[in-house]
């Protein structure tokens, strides 16, 4: 399903156009001044999609992945977090063959 929680929306669309102002010149000329200098990024992995078409194997970093998560009380809830992490990635990498997996559509510009 796409994403549809509107914070999470807000900031997918300001990425997206800070991607789009990091490779040019003219946006921000003052800071060119500072040393910052453009930045072209050449590609982007959106999570939670229905459209996926590049699998992570997460096999050995779910653990990790539960604890960063659990780090974010306001917004995982879940008692069962590491169990829920694995039975999606257990899903989502079957067809690919990673026991664990994330997946993603991959964006290159």
């Amino acid at each position: 399903k796409d994403e549809v929680h509107p914070d999470h929306r807000a900031v997918g669309i300001c990425t997206v156009d800070a991607i789009a102002c990091a490779r040019g010149l003219w946006y921000y000329p003052e800071q060119l001044q500072d040393g910052i200098t453009p930045h072209a990024v050449r590609q982007i992995y959106y999570f939670a999609t229905d459209r996926p078409n590049h699998w992570v194997d997460i096999g050995t970093v779910v653990e990790q992945k539960a604890a960063a998560l659990r780090c974010h009380a306001s917004q995982t809830s879940r008692k069962d977090i590491l169990q829920w992490i694995r039975e999606k990635g257990i899903v989502a990498g079957a067809e690919h063959k990673f026991k664990i997996a994330e997946a993603f559509h991959h964006h290159a510009l």
